[in-house]
């Protein structure tokens, strides 16, 4: 699942795939700092209903769409690139709909569990690191809970046809977008700078990356983010097409939102 960029053992093409890899990674990585950024303005900005749609847009279409733009000129990236669609997928028709709904569903039960699927894991290894720190120097009290500043919900109108509309349009940028950016091109970067092999640092970290984009959400949305992200990147390697998971992504969205 490497950039297509031609034959990697002609002269001088491996690193050509090299600087795609941190032509990729330079334009993520504003996309990923905005993502994780505004959660420390988002409570504010969601008082003012043009402003934070405004925003939205912005980050949701117009930025994204700008940096596909540009690495299609600089990289000539097609959507099969992107991982949009799968090269060769066998997935048509009734068939994308059944593992669409099927994938949804594993998915949203791993995201509501998403909270002890960290925590869990998390203080089995931060214990022992805890413990060991004591014994040399007096450590704060840490709390892996915290509450959440914004979520989604509270920046749907209260009129039902409009809240419909803003609900799924919130539901289809975002499973599109977040998608693509933290599965996708993230994927293609990793393996264009480690190798394709590199399956644990991709699943790892983007997962790691998509979790604290939902951290304004508070400690409950950043586990289950994080939880999501995990299978997701999982998933995504398994079925090396990103619809099912574009989809799945936007029909729990659009659950959670309305």
């Amino acid at each position: 699942m490497a950039l297509s960029l031609g034959n990697p053992n002609l002269p001088g093409n491996a690193e050509y795939v090299r600087r795609a890899g941190w032509t990729l990674l330079c334009c993520l990585l504003p996309y990923y700092a905005l993502a994780i950024g505004d959660g420390f303005f988002l409570p504010q900005l969601v008082h003012s209903a043009p402003t934070f749609a405004a925003y939205d847009i912005v980050k949701f279409v117009i930025l994204p769409g700008a940096i596909l733009f540009y690495l299609q000129r600089r990289l000539q990236l097609t959507p099969a690139d992107a991982c949009l669609i799968g090269r060769g997928s066998a997935y048509r028709g009734w068939e994308l709909a059944v593992i669409t709904f099927w994938w949804a569903g594993a998915l949203y039960v791993i995201y509501l569990l998403g909270e002890p699927l960290i925590m869990i894991p998390l203080g089995l290894l931060l214990a022992p690191l805890q413990w060991a720190l004591s014994l040399v120097v007096t450590l704060p009290e840490v709390d892996l809970q915290f509450a959440a500043r914004f979520g989604y919900a509270m920046a749907l109108p209260d009129n039902a046809v409009l809240r419909a509309v803003v609900a799924i349009f919130f539901s289809l940028t975002a499973g599109v977008v977040e998608e693509i950016f933290f599965r996708g091109l993230f994927r293609q970067a990793v393996s264009a700078l480690l190798g394709p092999t590199a399956v644990k640092t991709y699943i790892f970290s983007s997962a790691l990356i998509f979790g604290f984009a939902h951290w304004e959400q508070g400690s409950i949305g950043l586990y289950r983010a994080t939880a999501f992200g995990l299978a997701a990147a999982f998933l995504y390697l398994k079925l090396g097409d990103l619809r099912p998971l574009i989809l799945a992504h936007a029909l729990i969205d659009l659950y959670i939102f309305w």
